[in-house]
């Protein structure tokens, strides 16, 4: 009984790697040769009991009636079997990262020497590359790849694309070629950046899905605090910090520039203020979009549209024509501020 033991024993053994292997190899492919596993598993039940020295009458009954069930079950076993797992050394250089990935600060100032750019990181998420065991075409030996840990980093201001830190020990480093790709790519100005950079209560981007930026290119930027406290900014993307202000307009400056622009138009303005709610207060950032005000006219009647237009790096003022409709009659009304500063529809 123990020799029978002992020969199901090497016949499971047998079976299940001789499956194993031509799944690693032949893919789905293995599937179409079970039934001759299963046939085979008859002749590999019968050598099993022979070499534990069984008698031939029991070797027979051995590798009829018990060998086929053996191999079926070894099959099963098999086919649960994956050809590729995680090494140990895969699982510690992932714990690792992740540890170094939690620790945004570190990473935002190792890319922006990296960079020599004063980029902004968002967030980071790790990618782990090899360090598996696996089981090669061909191959009965098993394979054993060296594992690789990189943080990907994202920004709010930066390369549109991020870009991939390899985790050296304790050294981040990054390929030369992935460093000249995010040198030169567009940057991306997300909500975060501006809310960074500039003392605002709040911020909203004036328009969904812009397109990244090159670097160097001049952007408009509104800072609102209330309808007669604001100011206007040039700003260039890109360099060592990131969000350079070119130039700061105060309030003053444009509200006599719109007032000449009224005055252009026959109206007379004593004020100028912008739409303001509190619950919007804070920066307004509209790339490519005109910055609205209202013009308060000295004679009380109705209220002026103005705009400051960003065009060729600079702010243009101009009053803002109403569109007319179909008949000759106005476009509709425009939202206004009245002399005591309400918002009003005129």
């Amino acid at each position: 009984m123990t020799r029978i033991i002992v020969a199901a024993i090497l016949t499971a053994v047998a079976t299940g790697a001789l499956a194993w292997w031509l799944k690693g190899d032949l893919e789905l492919a293995w599937l179409l040769v079970i039934l001759v596993l299963l046939g085979a598993s008859c002749v590999i039940g019968f050598v099993a009991a022979l070499v534990v020295r069984a008698p031939i009458a029991h070797a027979a009954v051995f590798a009829v009636a018990v060998a086929p069930m053996i191999g079926a079950v070894a099959l099963l076993v098999a086919m649960e079997t994956p050809n590729a797992w995680n090494s140990p050394g895969r699982t510690g250089m992932e714990r690792q990262a992740t540890s170094v990935a939690a620790d945004l600060p570190r990473i935002e100032a190792r890319v922006r020497e990296l960079l020599g750019a004063g980029v902004d990181a968002l967030g980071t998420h790790v990618i782990v590359h090899g360090g598996r065991v696996r089981k090669e075409p061909l191959r009965f030996a098993l394979e054993r790849e060296p594992a690789v840990a990189e943080i990907h980093v994202d920004f709010a201001l930066g390369p549109d694309r991020g870009l991939a830190l390899r985790v050296d020990g304790d050294s981040l480093v990054a390929d030369p070629a992935a460093l000249d790709s995010a040198r030169k790519a567009p940057w991306r100005i997300n909500a975060e950046a501006l809310e960074r950079r500039f003392d605002a209560p709040a911020m909203r981007l004036g328009r969904v899905g812009v397109p990244p930026w090159e670097q160097g290119t001049l952007l408009p930027l509104r800072l609102e605090y209330g309808e007669d406290d604001w100011s206007l900014l040039v700003l260039r993307v890109g360099g060592p910090q990131g969000l350079e202000v070119v130039r700061t307009i105060s309030r003053d400056e444009s509200r006599d520039a719109l007032a000449r622009a009224a005055a252009r138009a026959g109206r007379e303005v004593s004020d100028v203020r912008i739409y303001f709610t509190p619950s919007y207060r804070g920066v307004t950032f509209e790339i490519g979009a005109d910055f609205d005000f209202v013009g308060i006219p000295v004679d009380r009647r109705g209220s002026v549209p103005l705009v400051a237009r960003f065009r060729d790096g600079d702010f243009v003022y101009e009053t803002r024509t109403i569109r007319p409709t179909v008949g000759g009659q106005d476009g509709p009304p425009s939202r206004g501020v009245d002399s005591e500063g309400r918002r009003s529809t005129h």
